[in-house]
């Protein structure tokens, strides 16, 4: 009876580890099934003249070559690996059909096409890109896909309304774009400025890619009255050391909890919390902010 007993016992214990052992491997075909499919979003590029036809997902983007911004994206695409691939792979991810999406620094487009993919039809994408010539490949990305649900904004966002001057580093390409002045960059003109809360206090968005080299505090200063009655918005921002200091991720650290959107070979990203001001210092990074109940 004992030996009975032992053996079902073992029997059940054999099971158990089957269970886990099919489940640990049934989890990791899912997860590899899914970085194959985020390797298939490039399907195939075209190339005419100066220009290059992307296509990603149901949609494609066209790029100029003769523009260093372009060209660069296009390297990344040749060479068989996905854009920003922390940050693509966090939208890919967590933007679903129906929901809205802020592309603030939308430069040509790339991430506006992206999430037109994802959000569908139903879905709507607001992009603004104060410098003239992005805005015109935006604005290009925008009717060769024939996307009614697209609204673009030729303006840059701010804590306040007004016009300033946008420069760009002499050496640079236009998607290093700032209202930030020093001794390397040129004017590329006057830029009308609009306060966050001022045009989408009733917006609700899902998530928000922000990426304006160094006026990314501003912008969200300009949110505080929307972030007051849209809790559930996340946010996607560049922290670039050459623009922050410590009173900024206090800032920060007041209102969201913030995360290191890290890259990860095998599943695109990984979320690591950020606490203290120096894991940051140094440093050119994608946070995810979350706002704090």
């Amino acid at each position: 009876m004992n030996k009975k007993i032992e053996y079902r016992v073992r029997l059940f214990l054999i099971k158990i580890r089957l269970f886990k052992y099919v489940s640990y491997m049934w989890n990791k075909y899912l997860k590899h099934k899914e970085k194959i499919m985020k390797k298939k979003q490039i399907i195939e590029i075209k190339k005419f003249g100066k220009y290059a036809e992307v296509k990603i997902g149901r949609y494609k983007i066209v790029l100029d070559r003769s523009e260093l911004h372009d060209f660069q994206m296009l390297k990344t695409f040749e060479s068989g690996l996905i854009y920003e691939p922390e940050v693509s792979s966090y939208i890919m991810k967590n933007l679903k059909l129906g929901e809205t999406f802020m592309d603030i620094g939308a430069n040509n487009g790339y991430y506006t096409v992206l999430a037109a993919g994802l959000v569908g039809p139903n879905g709507k994408i607001i992009s603004i890109e104060p410098s003239p010539n992005a805005f015109r490949r935006l604005m290009h990305n925008v009717r060769v896909n024939n996307l009614p649900n697209v609204v673009t904004l030729n303006v840059a966002l701010s804590d306040h309304d007004g016009n300033a001057m946008l420069y760009l580093n002499k050496e640079s390409e236009d998607g290093l774009a700032s209202l930030i002045k020093d001794d390397q960059v040129q004017p590329l003109g006057e830029v009308e400025l609009k306060r966050f809360d001022h045009l989408f206090i009733d917006e609700k968005i899902s998530i928000v890619k922000m990426d304006v080299e160094g006026s990314e505090i501003n912008i969200i200063r300009g949110m505080e009255n929307y972030l007051r009655s849209h809790k559930e918005v996340k946010i996607v921002m560049e922290w670039n050391d050459s623009y922050r200091n410590e009173n900024d991720f206090d800032y920060l650290n007041q209102l969201f909890k913030i995360n290191l959107i890290f890259p990860n070979k095998e599943f695109g990203f990984e979320i690591i919390e950020i606490t203290e001001f120096k894991q940051l210092k140094g440093r050119v990074l994608n946070l995810l902010l979350e706002l704090k109940n």
